[in-house]
Protein backbone atom coordinates (compact mmCIF):
# COMPACT_ATOMS: atom_id res chain seq x y z
CA UNK A 1 0.00 0.00 0.00
CA UNK A 2 1.30 3.44 -0.94
CA UNK A 3 0.80 6.11 1.74
CA UNK A 4 -0.75 9.44 0.79
CA UNK A 5 -1.17 12.81 2.48
CA UNK A 6 -4.87 12.65 1.63
CA UNK A 7 -5.28 10.46 4.73
CA UNK A 8 -4.66 13.55 6.87
CA UNK A 9 -7.82 15.15 5.41
CA UNK A 10 -10.04 12.07 5.42
CA UNK A 11 -12.02 11.52 8.66
CA UNK A 12 -12.79 7.96 7.59
CA UNK A 13 -9.10 7.02 7.60
CA UNK A 14 -7.53 7.28 11.03
CA UNK A 15 -5.39 4.15 10.97
CA UNK A 16 -3.69 1.93 8.40
CA UNK A 17 -2.13 -1.38 9.50
CA UNK A 18 -2.42 -0.36 13.16
CA UNK A 19 -2.92 -3.21 15.61
CA UNK A 20 -6.28 -3.39 17.37
CA UNK A 21 -6.43 -2.19 20.95
CA UNK A 22 -5.77 -5.00 23.40
CA UNK A 23 -5.42 -5.70 27.10
CA UNK A 24 -2.31 -4.55 28.92
CA UNK A 25 -0.42 -7.71 29.82
CA UNK A 26 3.18 -8.67 30.49
CA UNK A 27 4.89 -11.27 28.33
CA UNK A 28 8.11 -12.91 29.47
CA UNK A 29 10.22 -15.86 28.35
CA UNK A 30 12.16 -17.56 31.13
CA UNK A 31 11.43 -14.51 33.26
CA UNK A 32 12.88 -12.12 30.67
CA UNK A 33 10.77 -9.34 29.15
CA UNK A 34 10.77 -9.37 25.37
CA UNK A 35 11.11 -5.62 25.04
CA UNK A 36 13.62 -3.21 23.50
CA UNK A 37 13.56 0.55 24.03
CA UNK A 38 14.34 2.92 21.17
CA UNK A 39 14.33 5.99 23.43
CA UNK A 40 17.37 8.21 23.13
CA UNK A 41 18.92 10.31 20.36
CA UNK A 42 17.25 10.29 16.92
CA UNK A 43 18.08 12.13 13.70
CA UNK A 44 15.51 14.87 13.05
CA UNK A 45 14.43 17.36 10.41
CA UNK A 46 11.79 20.05 11.03
CA UNK A 47 9.62 21.50 8.25
CA UNK A 48 7.02 24.26 8.52
CA UNK A 49 4.87 22.78 5.75
CA UNK A 50 4.44 19.34 4.13
CA UNK A 51 5.65 20.74 0.79
CA UNK A 52 9.05 21.56 2.30
CA UNK A 53 9.61 18.23 4.09
CA UNK A 54 12.29 15.78 2.90
CA UNK A 55 9.72 13.48 1.29
CA UNK A 56 12.15 10.63 0.53
CA UNK A 57 13.86 10.58 3.92
CA UNK A 58 12.54 7.07 4.69
CA UNK A 59 14.38 5.48 1.77
CA UNK A 60 17.41 3.36 2.57
CA UNK A 61 19.69 5.38 0.27
CA UNK A 62 18.61 8.77 1.65
CA UNK A 63 21.49 10.42 3.54
CA UNK A 64 20.34 11.88 6.88
CA UNK A 65 23.77 12.96 8.14
CA UNK A 66 22.73 16.62 7.67
CA UNK A 67 19.69 16.13 9.95
CA UNK A 68 19.77 17.55 13.46
CA UNK A 69 19.68 15.35 16.56
CA UNK A 70 16.77 15.30 19.01
CA UNK A 71 15.85 13.48 22.22
CA UNK A 72 12.98 10.97 22.12
CA UNK A 73 10.77 11.08 24.07
CA UNK A 74 10.74 14.87 24.17
CA UNK A 75 8.93 17.98 22.98
CA UNK A 76 10.24 19.52 19.79
CA UNK A 77 8.95 22.83 21.21
CA UNK A 78 11.34 22.49 24.14
CA UNK A 79 14.28 21.52 21.91
CA UNK A 80 14.41 24.56 19.63
CA UNK A 81 11.71 23.81 17.04
CA UNK A 82 8.28 25.34 16.58
CA UNK A 83 6.92 26.88 19.81
CA UNK A 84 4.54 25.87 22.60
CA UNK A 85 0.95 26.98 22.09
CA UNK A 86 -1.93 27.16 24.52
CA UNK A 87 -5.56 27.63 23.56
CA UNK A 88 -8.69 26.97 25.58
CA UNK A 89 -11.97 27.23 23.67
CA UNK A 90 -10.42 28.12 20.31
CA UNK A 91 -8.92 25.74 17.80
CA UNK A 92 -5.19 26.39 17.37
CA UNK A 93 -5.59 27.54 13.77
CA UNK A 94 -8.36 30.07 14.42
CA UNK A 95 -7.47 33.52 13.13
CA UNK A 96 -4.98 32.00 10.70
CA UNK A 97 -7.25 29.95 8.47
CA UNK A 98 -11.01 29.72 8.21
CA UNK A 99 -11.76 25.99 8.32
CA UNK A 100 -14.76 23.73 8.68
CA UNK A 101 -14.58 20.06 9.69
CA UNK A 102 -12.88 17.97 8.40
CA UNK A 103 -10.57 20.52 6.73
CA UNK A 104 -7.05 20.89 8.09
CA UNK A 105 -4.66 23.87 7.94
CA UNK A 106 -3.03 24.38 4.56
CA UNK A 107 -0.92 27.43 5.32
CA UNK A 108 1.04 25.85 8.14
CA UNK A 109 1.13 22.21 9.20
CA UNK A 110 4.56 21.48 10.74
CA UNK A 111 6.18 18.13 10.00
CA UNK A 112 8.85 16.29 12.00
CA UNK A 113 10.92 13.69 10.14
CA UNK A 114 12.53 11.26 12.62
CA UNK A 115 15.09 8.53 11.86
CA UNK A 116 16.54 5.92 14.22
CA UNK A 117 19.15 3.28 13.30
CA UNK A 118 19.23 0.23 15.54
CA UNK A 119 20.19 -3.42 15.85
CA UNK A 120 17.59 -5.86 17.13
CA UNK A 121 18.18 -7.45 20.54
CA UNK A 122 19.13 -11.11 20.34
CA UNK A 123 16.09 -12.09 22.44
CA UNK A 124 13.78 -10.72 19.71
CA UNK A 125 15.44 -12.36 16.72
CA UNK A 126 13.06 -14.71 14.93
CA UNK A 127 10.00 -13.65 16.93
CA UNK A 128 6.90 -11.69 16.02
CA UNK A 129 7.85 -8.10 16.79
CA UNK A 130 5.73 -4.98 17.19
CA UNK A 131 6.62 -1.33 17.58
CA UNK A 132 4.63 0.78 20.05
CA UNK A 133 4.35 4.58 20.03
CA UNK A 134 3.02 5.69 23.41
CA UNK A 135 1.89 9.13 22.30
CA UNK A 136 2.49 11.23 19.18
CA UNK A 137 0.71 14.46 18.23
CA UNK A 138 -1.17 14.14 15.93
CA UNK A 139 -0.64 11.83 12.92
CA UNK A 140 2.25 9.51 12.08
CA UNK A 141 3.49 7.60 9.05
CA UNK A 142 5.96 4.79 9.81
CA UNK A 143 8.53 3.09 7.56
CA UNK A 144 11.12 0.41 8.38
CA UNK A 145 14.04 -0.24 6.03
CA UNK A 146 12.30 1.66 3.24
CA UNK A 147 9.02 -0.27 3.53
CA UNK A 148 5.78 1.38 4.60
CA UNK A 149 4.59 -0.01 7.95
CA UNK A 150 1.48 1.97 8.88
CA UNK A 151 -0.37 5.17 9.72
CA UNK A 152 -2.17 6.37 12.85
CA UNK A 153 -4.02 9.38 14.25
CA UNK A 154 -4.30 9.60 18.05
CA UNK A 155 -2.06 11.81 20.19
CA UNK A 156 -2.72 10.39 23.62
CA UNK A 157 -3.06 6.61 23.31
CA UNK A 158 -0.56 4.00 22.09
CA UNK A 159 -0.30 3.10 18.39
CA UNK A 160 1.24 -0.30 17.62
CA UNK A 161 2.33 -1.88 14.33
CA UNK A 162 3.74 -5.26 13.33
CA UNK A 163 7.28 -4.87 11.95
CA UNK A 164 8.20 -8.57 11.71
CA UNK A 165 8.29 -8.73 7.87
CA UNK A 166 10.65 -5.75 7.55
CA UNK A 167 13.03 -6.33 10.47
CA UNK A 168 16.73 -7.15 10.08
CA UNK A 169 19.19 -8.25 12.73
CA UNK A 170 21.54 -5.32 12.06
CA UNK A 171 21.34 -1.69 10.95
CA UNK A 172 17.60 -1.19 10.77
CA UNK A 173 16.41 2.23 9.59
CA UNK A 174 13.20 3.32 11.31
CA UNK A 175 11.63 6.44 9.79
CA UNK A 176 8.66 8.26 11.36
CA UNK A 177 6.92 11.27 9.84
CA UNK A 178 4.84 13.27 12.34
CA UNK A 179 2.20 15.82 11.30
CA UNK A 180 0.90 18.41 13.72
CA UNK A 181 -2.61 18.57 12.24
CA UNK A 182 -5.00 15.99 10.82
CA UNK A 183 -8.77 15.47 10.94
CA UNK A 184 -8.21 14.10 14.46
CA UNK A 185 -7.22 17.61 15.56
CA UNK A 186 -10.90 18.57 15.55
CA UNK A 187 -11.64 15.89 18.15
CA UNK A 188 -8.54 16.34 20.30
CA UNK A 189 -8.95 20.07 20.85
CA UNK A 190 -9.25 20.14 24.63
CA UNK A 191 -7.91 22.76 27.02
CA UNK A 192 -4.19 21.88 26.99
CA UNK A 193 -0.71 23.04 26.10
CA UNK A 194 0.26 21.83 22.65
CA UNK A 195 2.84 19.44 23.96
CA UNK A 196 2.29 16.30 25.96
CA UNK A 197 2.74 16.43 29.74
CA UNK A 198 3.51 12.70 29.67
CA UNK A 199 6.57 13.33 27.54
CA UNK A 200 7.76 16.14 29.81
CA UNK A 201 7.53 13.86 32.87
CA UNK A 202 9.28 11.02 31.03
CA UNK A 203 12.03 13.46 30.09
CA UNK A 204 12.48 14.38 33.77
CA UNK A 205 12.69 10.72 34.79
CA UNK A 206 15.53 10.08 32.34
CA UNK A 207 17.67 12.64 34.21
CA UNK A 208 18.25 10.07 37.01
CA UNK A 209 17.86 12.49 39.92
CA UNK A 210 15.48 15.17 41.13
CA UNK A 211 16.31 18.84 40.69
CA UNK A 212 15.17 22.30 41.76
CA UNK A 213 12.43 22.00 39.12
CA UNK A 214 10.87 18.63 40.01
CA UNK A 215 10.53 15.95 42.67
CA UNK A 216 8.88 12.53 42.89
CA UNK A 217 6.72 10.92 45.57
CA UNK A 218 5.51 7.34 45.64
CA UNK A 219 2.39 8.48 47.52
CA UNK A 220 0.80 11.78 48.46
CA UNK A 221 1.82 13.41 51.74
CA UNK A 222 0.15 12.00 54.84
CA UNK A 223 -0.59 15.51 56.12
CA UNK A 224 -1.30 18.73 54.30
CA UNK A 225 1.36 20.72 56.16
CA UNK A 226 4.16 18.70 54.54
CA UNK A 227 2.53 19.17 51.13
CA UNK A 228 2.24 22.93 51.61
CA UNK A 229 5.86 23.11 52.64
CA UNK A 230 6.91 21.37 49.42
CA UNK A 231 4.78 23.78 47.40
CA UNK A 232 6.34 26.81 49.11
CA UNK A 233 9.84 25.44 48.60
CA UNK A 234 9.25 25.02 44.87
CA UNK A 235 7.63 28.47 44.63
CA UNK A 236 10.82 29.88 46.19
CA UNK A 237 13.28 28.91 43.46
CA UNK A 238 15.59 31.41 41.81
CA UNK A 239 15.12 30.06 38.28
CA UNK A 240 12.25 31.15 36.03
CA UNK A 241 10.61 27.78 35.32
CA UNK A 242 7.42 26.09 36.46
CA UNK A 243 8.02 23.27 38.96
CA UNK A 244 6.49 19.81 39.27
CA UNK A 245 5.82 17.33 42.07
CA UNK A 246 5.14 13.91 40.53
CA UNK A 247 3.11 11.40 42.55
CA UNK A 248 3.16 7.70 41.67
CA UNK A 249 6.92 7.51 41.05
CA UNK A 250 9.26 6.01 43.66
CA UNK A 251 12.73 7.09 44.76
CA UNK A 252 14.28 4.89 42.08
CA UNK A 253 12.38 6.98 39.51
CA UNK A 254 10.23 3.99 38.61
CA UNK A 255 6.58 4.55 37.69
CA UNK A 256 4.49 2.58 40.18
CA UNK A 257 1.16 4.39 40.55
CA UNK A 258 -0.51 5.31 43.85
CA UNK A 259 -2.36 3.12 46.32
CA UNK A 260 -3.24 5.51 49.15
CA UNK A 261 -5.36 8.64 49.51
CA UNK A 262 -5.00 11.25 46.79
CA UNK A 263 -5.60 14.99 47.03
CA UNK A 264 -7.91 17.00 44.82
CA UNK A 265 -6.92 20.39 43.44
CA UNK A 266 -9.80 22.01 45.35
CA UNK A 267 -8.43 20.56 48.63
CA UNK A 268 -5.02 22.14 48.03
CA UNK A 269 -6.46 25.49 46.95
CA UNK A 270 -8.71 25.61 50.02
CA UNK A 271 -5.75 24.94 52.31
CA UNK A 272 -3.62 27.61 50.65
CA UNK A 273 -6.41 30.18 50.80
CA UNK A 274 -6.87 29.63 54.54
CA UNK A 275 -3.21 30.28 55.37
CA UNK A 276 -1.77 33.70 56.18
CA UNK A 277 0.89 34.55 53.60
CA UNK A 278 2.97 37.71 53.85
CA UNK A 279 1.65 40.30 51.43
CA UNK A 280 -1.17 37.90 50.54
CA UNK A 281 1.16 36.37 47.94
CA UNK A 282 -0.01 32.76 47.55
CA UNK A 283 1.67 30.07 45.40
CA UNK A 284 -0.22 29.34 42.19
CA UNK A 285 -0.76 25.62 41.51
CA UNK A 286 -2.59 23.25 39.20
CA UNK A 287 -3.13 19.48 39.54
CA UNK A 288 -3.23 17.18 36.52
CA UNK A 289 -3.50 13.40 36.23
CA UNK A 290 -1.77 11.53 33.42
CA UNK A 291 -1.60 7.85 32.49
CA UNK A 292 1.83 6.23 32.29
CA UNK A 293 3.15 2.77 31.67
CA UNK A 294 4.17 0.99 34.87
CA UNK A 295 7.90 0.33 35.23
CA UNK A 296 7.11 -2.98 36.90
CA UNK A 297 4.41 -4.26 34.55
CA UNK A 298 5.08 -2.75 31.11
CA UNK A 299 1.57 -3.48 29.88
CA UNK A 300 -0.09 -1.96 32.94
CA UNK A 301 -1.11 1.70 32.74
CA UNK A 302 -1.28 3.58 36.03
CA UNK A 303 -2.35 7.05 37.13
CA UNK A 304 0.35 9.59 37.93
CA UNK A 305 -0.62 12.89 39.57
CA UNK A 306 1.41 15.95 38.57
CA UNK A 307 1.20 19.02 40.79
CA UNK A 308 2.40 22.09 38.87
CA UNK A 309 3.75 25.02 40.89
CA UNK A 310 3.83 28.01 38.57
CA UNK A 311 6.83 30.29 38.42
CA UNK A 312 6.51 33.69 40.08
CA UNK A 313 8.77 36.71 40.47
CA UNK A 314 7.06 37.62 43.78
CA UNK A 315 9.60 35.78 45.89
CA UNK A 316 10.22 35.04 48.67
CA UNK A 317 6.83 33.61 49.64
CA UNK A 318 6.48 32.96 53.38
CA UNK A 319 3.90 32.57 56.13
CA UNK A 320 2.89 35.13 58.75
CA UNK A 321 1.61 32.38 61.04
CA UNK A 322 3.11 29.00 61.92
CA UNK A 323 1.76 25.99 60.02
CA UNK A 324 2.97 22.46 60.74
CA UNK A 325 6.73 22.61 61.18
CA UNK A 326 7.04 25.88 59.27
CA UNK A 327 7.80 28.88 61.46
CA UNK A 328 6.22 32.23 60.72
CA UNK A 329 8.57 34.64 58.98
CA UNK A 330 10.99 31.89 57.93
CA UNK A 331 11.73 31.39 54.25
CA UNK A 332 11.70 27.87 52.86
CA UNK A 333 13.17 27.19 49.43
CA UNK A 334 14.46 24.53 47.05
CA UNK A 335 18.16 24.20 46.19
CA UNK A 336 19.07 21.35 43.86
CA UNK A 337 17.10 18.33 45.03
CA UNK A 338 16.88 19.50 48.68
CA UNK A 339 14.26 21.53 50.55
CA UNK A 340 14.93 23.73 53.55
CA UNK A 341 14.72 21.64 56.73
CA UNK A 342 11.73 21.78 59.09
CA UNK A 343 12.00 24.48 61.76
CA UNK A 344 14.74 26.01 59.64
CA UNK A 345 15.39 28.90 57.34
CA UNK A 346 17.05 29.22 53.94
CA UNK A 347 20.63 30.43 54.04
CA UNK A 348 21.14 34.16 53.60
CA UNK A 349 22.60 33.79 50.12
CA UNK A 350 19.47 32.04 48.87
CA UNK A 351 17.18 34.56 50.61
CA UNK A 352 19.09 37.42 49.01
CA UNK A 353 18.70 35.81 45.58
CA UNK A 354 14.95 35.41 46.10
CA UNK A 355 14.60 39.11 46.94
CA UNK A 356 16.78 39.95 43.94
CA UNK A 357 14.42 37.87 41.80
CA UNK A 358 11.47 39.94 43.03
CA UNK A 359 13.35 43.14 42.19
CA UNK A 360 14.44 41.82 38.79
CA UNK A 361 18.11 41.81 39.80
CA UNK A 362 18.73 38.16 38.92
CA UNK A 363 18.09 38.90 35.27
CA UNK A 364 20.98 39.30 32.81
CA UNK A 365 21.89 42.96 32.22
CA UNK A 366 20.17 43.25 28.84
CA UNK A 367 16.96 41.66 30.10
CA UNK A 368 17.04 43.91 33.17
CA UNK A 369 17.43 47.02 31.01
CA UNK A 370 14.58 46.07 28.69
CA UNK A 371 12.30 45.35 31.66
CA UNK A 372 13.20 48.59 33.41
CA UNK A 373 12.53 50.75 30.33
CA UNK A 374 8.84 50.42 31.17
CA UNK A 375 9.60 52.14 34.48
CA UNK A 376 10.63 55.53 33.15
CA UNK A 377 11.20 57.01 36.61
CA UNK A 378 14.25 54.74 36.92
CA UNK A 379 15.96 56.58 34.05
CA UNK A 380 17.53 60.03 33.85
CA UNK A 381 18.36 61.80 30.59
CA UNK A 382 21.73 63.46 30.18
CA UNK A 383 23.09 64.89 26.90
CA UNK A 384 21.26 62.52 24.56
CA UNK A 385 21.72 59.47 26.78
CA UNK A 386 19.72 57.86 29.58
CA UNK A 387 21.21 56.12 32.60
CA UNK A 388 19.54 53.93 35.22
CA UNK A 389 19.47 55.63 38.63
CA UNK A 390 19.97 52.29 40.45
CA UNK A 391 22.61 50.99 38.06
CA UNK A 392 24.36 53.98 36.47
CA UNK A 393 26.55 51.63 34.43
CA UNK A 394 23.38 50.72 32.49
CA UNK A 395 23.06 53.31 29.72
CA UNK A 396 20.84 53.87 26.67
CA UNK A 397 22.56 56.14 24.15
CA UNK A 398 21.25 57.57 20.88
CA UNK A 399 24.05 58.33 18.39
CA UNK A 400 24.14 59.96 14.97
CA UNK A 401 23.96 57.14 12.38
CA UNK A 402 26.90 57.96 10.11
CA UNK A 403 26.27 54.95 7.84
CA UNK A 404 22.70 56.03 6.99
CA UNK A 405 23.02 59.74 6.41
CA UNK A 406 22.68 59.30 2.65
CA UNK A 407 19.18 57.96 3.41
CA UNK A 408 17.10 61.10 3.75
CA UNK A 409 13.64 59.67 4.46
CA UNK A 410 11.23 56.74 4.18
CA UNK A 411 7.57 56.55 3.19
CA UNK A 412 6.38 56.98 6.79
CA UNK A 413 8.20 60.35 6.90
CA UNK A 414 5.33 61.70 4.79
CA UNK A 415 2.72 60.80 7.38
CA UNK A 416 4.02 63.84 9.29
CA UNK A 417 3.41 67.58 9.02
CA UNK A 418 7.15 68.05 8.45
CA UNK A 419 8.79 65.26 6.42
CA UNK A 420 12.29 66.19 7.64
CA UNK A 421 13.94 62.93 8.81
CA UNK A 422 17.22 61.85 10.42
CA UNK A 423 18.49 58.41 11.33
CA UNK A 424 20.35 57.41 14.50
CA UNK A 425 21.68 54.33 16.26
CA UNK A 426 20.38 53.60 19.76
CA UNK A 427 22.82 51.54 21.86
CA UNK A 428 22.15 49.45 24.96
CA UNK A 429 25.33 49.75 27.03
CA UNK A 430 26.63 48.07 30.20
CA UNK A 431 30.01 49.09 31.61
CA UNK A 432 30.89 50.78 28.30
CA UNK A 433 30.15 47.57 26.38
CA UNK A 434 27.49 47.77 23.67
CA UNK A 435 25.11 44.82 24.11
CA UNK A 436 22.65 45.65 21.33
CA UNK A 437 21.93 48.31 18.72
CA UNK A 438 18.68 49.53 17.17
CA UNK A 439 18.21 51.98 14.35
CA UNK A 440 16.07 54.95 15.35
CA UNK A 441 14.52 57.71 13.27
CA UNK A 442 13.70 61.32 14.12
CA UNK A 443 10.42 62.38 12.49
CA UNK A 444 8.42 65.56 12.03
CA UNK A 445 11.43 67.83 12.09
CA UNK A 446 12.81 66.26 15.29
CA UNK A 447 9.59 66.26 17.30
CA UNK A 448 9.34 62.44 17.54
CA UNK A 449 12.11 59.87 18.01
CA UNK A 450 11.15 56.21 17.46
CA UNK A 451 12.86 52.90 16.63
CA UNK A 452 12.59 52.13 12.92
CA UNK A 453 9.55 49.86 12.50
CA UNK A 454 10.01 46.32 11.21
CA UNK A 455 9.41 45.56 7.55
CA UNK A 456 6.62 43.32 6.24
CA UNK A 457 5.64 42.41 2.70
CA UNK A 458 2.63 41.06 0.82
CA UNK A 459 2.74 39.77 -2.74
CA UNK A 460 0.91 37.69 -5.31
CA UNK A 461 2.25 34.21 -5.94
CA UNK A 462 4.41 35.50 -8.79
CA UNK A 463 5.79 38.31 -6.59
CA UNK A 464 5.34 40.77 -9.44
CA UNK A 465 3.72 43.43 -7.25
CA UNK A 466 5.10 43.35 -3.73
CA UNK A 467 3.46 45.61 -1.18
CA UNK A 468 5.62 46.65 1.77
CA UNK A 469 4.48 47.91 5.14
CA UNK A 470 5.92 48.66 8.58
CA UNK A 471 4.91 47.37 12.01
CA UNK A 472 5.78 46.96 15.69
CA UNK A 473 4.97 43.98 17.93
CA UNK A 474 4.02 44.75 21.53
CA UNK A 475 6.02 41.84 22.96
CA UNK A 476 9.22 42.81 21.10
CA UNK A 477 12.14 45.05 22.04
CA UNK A 478 11.40 47.72 19.45
CA UNK A 479 7.98 48.36 20.95
CA UNK A 480 9.47 48.59 24.45
CA UNK A 481 11.90 51.23 23.14
CA UNK A 482 9.07 53.00 21.31
CA UNK A 483 7.08 53.39 24.53
CA UNK A 484 10.21 54.49 26.40
CA UNK A 485 11.05 57.25 23.92
CA UNK A 486 7.49 58.49 23.43
CA UNK A 487 6.12 61.10 25.84
CA UNK A 488 2.31 61.34 25.47
CA UNK A 489 2.23 64.43 27.66
CA UNK A 490 4.11 66.36 24.96
CA UNK A 491 1.36 67.56 22.58
CA UNK A 492 3.69 67.86 19.56
CA UNK A 493 4.98 64.33 20.11
CA UNK A 494 1.46 63.04 20.54
CA UNK A 495 0.31 64.48 17.20
CA UNK A 496 3.35 63.05 15.40
CA UNK A 497 2.90 59.68 17.12
CA UNK A 498 -0.79 59.48 16.17
CA UNK A 499 0.05 60.35 12.55
CA UNK A 500 2.69 57.60 12.45
CA UNK A 501 0.30 54.96 13.75
CA UNK A 502 -2.19 55.72 11.00
CA UNK A 503 0.16 53.99 8.54
CA UNK A 504 2.29 51.76 10.84
CA UNK A 505 0.67 48.73 12.49
CA UNK A 506 1.04 47.60 16.10
CA UNK A 507 0.47 43.88 16.64
CA UNK A 508 -0.28 42.44 20.06
CA UNK A 509 1.99 39.45 19.39
CA UNK A 510 3.90 37.70 16.64
CA UNK A 511 1.11 35.12 16.54
CA UNK A 512 -1.34 37.91 15.70
CA UNK A 513 0.98 39.13 12.94
CA UNK A 514 1.16 35.66 11.38
CA UNK A 515 -2.59 35.17 11.67
CA UNK A 516 -3.43 38.61 10.28
CA UNK A 517 -1.03 38.24 7.34
CA UNK A 518 -2.71 34.93 6.49
CA UNK A 519 -6.10 36.65 6.73
CA UNK A 520 -4.98 39.39 4.33
CA UNK A 521 -3.57 36.88 1.85
CA UNK A 522 -6.91 35.06 1.82
CA UNK A 523 -8.60 38.39 1.00
CA UNK A 524 -5.83 39.62 -1.28
CA UNK A 525 -8.07 40.86 -4.11
CA UNK A 526 -10.11 42.93 -1.64
CA UNK A 527 -6.86 44.21 -0.12
CA UNK A 528 -5.65 45.40 -3.55
CA UNK A 529 -9.04 46.91 -4.41
CA UNK A 530 -9.08 48.93 -1.21
CA UNK A 531 -5.59 50.27 -1.87
CA UNK A 532 -6.56 51.32 -5.40
CA UNK A 533 -9.68 53.10 -4.14
CA UNK A 534 -7.81 54.93 -1.36
CA UNK A 535 -7.29 58.62 -2.17
CA UNK A 536 -5.36 59.65 0.94
CA UNK A 537 -1.90 61.23 0.74
CA UNK A 538 -2.52 62.71 -2.71
CA UNK A 539 -0.64 65.88 -1.85
CA UNK A 540 2.72 64.48 -0.79
CA UNK A 541 5.85 65.25 -2.79
CA UNK A 542 8.95 63.12 -2.32
CA UNK A 543 11.20 64.74 -4.90
CA UNK A 544 11.12 62.71 -8.11
CA UNK A 545 7.81 61.40 -9.48
CA UNK A 546 8.70 57.69 -9.17
CA UNK A 547 9.58 57.91 -5.50
CA UNK A 548 6.45 59.97 -4.85
CA UNK A 549 4.34 57.26 -6.52
CA UNK A 550 6.01 54.48 -4.46
CA UNK A 551 5.63 56.36 -1.17
CA UNK A 552 1.97 57.14 -1.87
CA UNK A 553 1.25 53.46 -2.38
CA UNK A 554 3.14 52.43 0.78
CA UNK A 555 1.26 55.04 2.83
CA UNK A 556 -2.03 53.78 1.45
CA UNK A 557 -1.03 50.15 2.12
CA UNK A 558 -0.39 51.07 5.75
CA UNK A 559 -3.70 52.93 6.07
CA UNK A 560 -5.68 50.05 4.52
CA UNK A 561 -3.92 47.44 6.65
CA UNK A 562 -4.76 49.39 9.80
CA UNK A 563 -8.44 49.36 8.79
CA UNK A 564 -8.28 45.63 8.02
CA UNK A 565 -6.51 44.89 11.32
CA UNK A 566 -9.34 46.60 13.22
CA UNK A 567 -11.91 44.57 11.26
CA UNK A 568 -9.92 41.38 11.83
CA UNK A 569 -9.85 41.91 15.59
CA UNK A 570 -13.58 42.55 15.64
CA UNK A 571 -14.10 39.35 13.69
CA UNK A 572 -11.92 37.34 16.06
CA UNK A 573 -13.79 38.78 19.03
CA UNK A 574 -17.12 37.81 17.50
CA UNK A 575 -18.25 41.39 16.89
CA UNK A 576 -18.43 41.30 13.11
CA UNK A 577 -21.72 40.54 11.40
CA UNK A 578 -19.72 39.34 8.38
CA UNK A 579 -18.14 36.50 10.31
CA UNK A 580 -19.57 33.19 9.20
Amino acid sequence: MKPTLEWLKNPEIFEVNREKAHSDHLCTVNGQQLKQSLNGTWKFSYSEHPDSRPADFYKNDFDVTSFDEIKVPGHIQLQGYDKPQYVNTQYPWEGQEKLLPPQIPQKRNPVGSYVKFFDIDKALIGKDTYISFQGVETAIYVWLNGEFVGYSEDSFTPSEFSITPYLKEKNNKLAVEVYRYSTASWLEDQDFWRFNLNILIETFLTQHRESDQWDVKEEWHENSADLIKDIICFANTIHDKDCYIIFGVNDELKVCGMQNKRYKQSDILDTLSNLQFAGDIVPQIELKTISMQSSYAPYDVVDVDVLIIYNTNMTPIYLKKRYGEMIQGCIYSRIGDKNTQNNGNSDMGQIEMLWRKRLGLTKPPFEYIMDSLSRKLEWREYKGSWYNIYKPEYVVRNNWDVDNQLKTDDFYSYSQVNESTHFYTLEIIVNNTVLEEYQTVSLDGGRLLVPVPELGVFSEWNKSDEKYYRYYIEENDRYVILKFLYNPENSEQRIAYDNLLKIVLIYKSDDERISFESYVKQSYSDFVRRIESCNEFDNIGAGDPYRTMVYKQQLRVGAVLNEMLKEYREMINGNSSNFE
